[in-house]
């Protein structure tokens, strides 16, 4: 079983993962051009959508985009892992972080979580209920996206055309695990955007990678 550059079936699924991760990516490109002081080094992508940002729209719908492609995913993953209880159940953690990050794009931050105004504000209480869900949202989509690789890792390993992908699948899940423990624990300082995008990038594209990687039976 070797991975080939054609696969031997297509699902369609994977077109619409593959583009709404794409344009989330783009969205918040877009939208950090339009937002003036915007920091990405310092600053999470949360922040473009927040109250008060001039290209939070353009944010907002970089989310919902997400949201589609993450859903997508899952399905194609459903319909990728056919044996084995583990990686169904995958899949679905994958559907369902989909539909939190609807969630996660209309509940918009009131400020930009990794700025000290912002971050006494959260200690102080003085923010509001969809900041609050925002980032509790985010937190369990987060935790959910790094336990799925573990999962899909079992179902890989129990799909013969998709098992070479099983051991890096648990490696993804290992660094994710970490990265996502340090993020609200130990910091990153000045590179917390940077590290924060980079989390963003494996967790939302891992399952992306592993339903669209073409296999040939």
């Amino acid at each position: 079983m070797t991975l080939s550059l054609v696969p031997a079936r297509t699902v369609p699924a994977t077109r619409v993962a593959v583009g709404g991760l794409a344009l989330f990516a783009l969205a918040s490109v877009v939208a950090g051009l339009f937002s003036p002081g915007y920091d990405p080094l310092r600053e999470g992508i949360s922040a473009l959508a927040a109250v008060g940002m001039p290209a939070a729209p353009v944010m907002v719908a970089g989310f919902l985009a997400l949201a589609a492609g993450t859903t997508a995913a899952g399905v194609a993953l459903w319909q990728r892992l056919p044996r084995g209880i583990a990686g169904r159940t995958g899949a679905v953690l994958v559907m369902l972080c989909g539909a939190l990050m609807v969630v996660v794009g209309l509940a918009r931050q009131d400020c930009s979580d990794f700025v000290g105004a912002c971050v006494a504000a959260e200690e102080a209480g003085t923010i509001s209920g969809h900041h609050v869900l925002h980032q509790l949202v985010s937190l369990a989509v987060f935790t959910v996206l790094a336990v799925a690789p573990f999962l899909l890792a079992a179902g890989l390993r129990r799909n013969p055309a998709r098992m070479p992908l099983g051991r890096w699948s648990a490696l993804a899940g290992v660094v994710a695990l970490v990265a996502v423990a340090a993020l609200p624990t130990v910091g990153y300082g000045d590179l917390a955007g940077v590290v924060q995008r980079l989390v963003v990038l494996l967790l939302f594209g891992w399952p992306v990678l592993v339903a669209a990687v073409p296999v040939r039976d």
